[in-house]
């Protein structure tokens, strides 16, 4: 089950992980790669039933439809290892931030602190936007 999933995966060499990780640097808009010393010229985690950081976040998003099933079964398999503590998840727990609307003053969360506005708020303002530009257009013809 699992080589079947592993075949998706660029890392993924005949049961040994190459170690190839990528990470895009949103200031630069450049994408950096590098190999990972403590995954490079190991047995594949995935294989194991463990989980591995780059195949959860890069190579389960590109699975094609078709192979939902087996994509399951892992996801399954994943969890049950989980919980009977046979490994410990190497993803780090996503911090959200709580921000307090511009507009309206509710505080919602959210995973940037860059973010000013609540989604309502965000989308009342979109619309807005959009109106404008439509007037915009049809006064300069």
């Amino acid at each position: 089950m699992f080589e079947t999933i592993t075949q998706n995966c660029c890392n993924y060499s005949n049961g040994i992980c190459i170690g190839g990780l990528l990470k895009f640097d949103q200031k630069t808009s450049k994408i950096e790669h590098w190999i990972d010393n403590e995954l490079a010229d190991k047995s594949c985690r995935v294989t194991k039933g463990s989980t591995c950081a780059f195949f959860n976040s890069v190579v389960i998003p590109s699975i094609p439809a078709k192979q939902n099933q087996v994509l399951g079964s892992y996801q399954m398999a994943l969890t049950r290892n989980l919980k009977s503590g046979k490994i410990k998840n190497s993803l780090p727990p996503v911090k959200m931030f709580s921000i307090k609307c511009k507009k309206c003053k509710t505080v919602f969360q959210s995973r940037s602190r860059n973010k000013m506005f609540c989604d309502d708020c965000l989308k009342h303002r979109r619309r807005s936007q959009i109106k404008a530009n439509v007037w915009n257009h049809r006064k300069n013809r």
